[in-house]
């Protein structure tokens, strides 16, 4: 549904990844690049309706929109 660069350096991403898995949102933390594994280094798992209310509770309307139109 989105991917975020939460961190980047010389030659290593930090990145967060949201998919849609039929009725539930998975968000994986995957850091990789450089001298470092390729590695999760956090997955969380919600269901569509708490997922929703986290990004609006987080105001972040712009993230549950662009989730919406990579959907369509």
């Amino acid at each position: 549904m989105y991917r975020d660069t939460i961190e980047e350096s010389n030659c290593a991403v930090e990145e967060e990844v949201c998919l849609l898995a039929e009725t539930h949102v998975i968000i994986l933390l995957y850091a990789y690049g450089g001298f470092i594994p390729s590695e999760f280094q956090r997955v969380r798992i919600h269901t569509l309706d708490k997922f929703a209310k986290l990004i609006i509770k987080k105001d972040r309307k712009d993230l549950l929109l662009q989730c919406l139109e990579n959907l369509g």
